[in-house]
């Protein structure tokens, strides 16, 4: 009699445990992320497209689409952004890039070498993401994801991300090229730093943020995470 109630239970428990982790399909265009651009938004029908493609290119489960601009030209395009497959801190994601017509800054490809294509969206080549490796931090704004280098450590990347969010930073100011002042840094996306890489000097790191297309070169002076010097996106 025991042991019929203990397997009644242990088959419970498995049901239970099945149901609990069920797939949940992630994309249903209604609940995902976007982020647009105000001159580049997409309707249901067109997001619809755009998470079809992603699919047929292996992204299986959507769950960020976000347009952009390519500075300095007012050309737009699409980015669309997996779901996590994470191992503790450690993140793998993948991303692709995806154009439109009358948006991209170049011509679909056609002929023996014609992108694959839903309407109006296309990719190039075979179509084939990029994967990306990041890690989870736990900051004052929520969790976000960072890209960093190969042998930056935990520690480190723990003082200088958290440092950022919180704007406790310090800058120093100087003059010339790779000068850096406090207003530009302001303009950031402090909130969402997005790679951390290691600069040519020892004990210096190079950090990006979300949106934008400097790299602040920081590092530790005075117990304190500071900035000392930017490197501005190219211009035309």
């Amino acid at each position: 009699m025991r042991a019929s109630i203990a397997f009644l239970v242990a088959a419970a428990i498995i049901v239970c445990f099945k149901q609990e982790n069920k797939a949940t399909p992630t994309n249903n265009v209604v609940s995902l992320h976007t982020d647009f651009t105000a001159d580049a938004r997409l309707d249901a029908t067109e997001l619809s497209n755009v998470v079809k493609l992603a699919s047929m290119c292996g992204i299986e489960q959507v769950a960020e689409v976000r347009t952009f601009h390519y500075f300095p030209t007012s050309s737009r395009g699409i980015e669309v952004t997996s779901a996590d497959q994470m191992s503790g801190r450690n993140i793998t994601y993948k991303t692709s890039e995806i154009f439109r017509e009358g948006w991209a800054y170049k011509s679909k490809q056609t002929g023996s070498m014609q992108a694959i294509s839903v309407g109006p969206f296309w990719v190039e080549g075979l179509g084939i993401p990029t994967t990306h490796t990041a890690k989870l931090f736990n900051t004052v704004n929520g969790f976000i994801h960072v890209e960093v280098e190969t042998g930056i450590s935990t520690n480190v990347a723990d003082m200088i991300i958290n440092a950022f969010t919180s704007t406790n930073f310090l800058v120093r100011e100087s003059q010339g090229i790779g000068s850096v002042d406090k207003s530009l840094i302001e303009g950031e996306n402090l909130s969402r730093p997005d790679r951390l890489v290691k600069a040519r000097t020892a004990g210096h790191y190079g950090i990006s943020f979300s949106g934008g297309g400097s790299i602040y070169e920081c590092g530790f002076s005075s117990n304190k995470t500071s900035v000392f010097s930017v490197t501005l996106p190219p211009t035309p």
